[in-house]
């Protein structure tokens, strides 16, 4: 339902034509935030808890690890390009 009402949405973006349109979108992407996703009874898996949290941090981890990498990068090749240029 959400991918279907996301879909709309962008349709009504794209196509739409006039405020109508445009309110009606922004009311089709929000719809599945402010009713929200249904919440299961109890939170069990085959899974435990801990390797779960592990995983997230790991997962964290190297996304800062990413992100850094790429800032340097892109500092170093912005400095060196506007050196070049200047």
């Amino acid at each position: 339902a959400t991918a279907g009402a996301a879909l709309v949405a962008l349709w009504l973006l794209a196509f739409g034509k006039g405020w109508g349109a445009w309110i009606g979108a922004a009311v089709l992407l929000m719809a599945p935030h402010v009713v929200g996703a249904p919440e299961p009874d109890s939170f069990s898996g085959p899974v435990p808890t801990e390797i779960g949290a592990l995983f997230a941090a790991r997962a964290l981890g190297i996304g800062l690890a990413a992100w850094v990498l790429l800032g340097s990068f892109a500092g170093f090749f912005w400095q060196r390009e506007g050196a070049r240029s200047a």
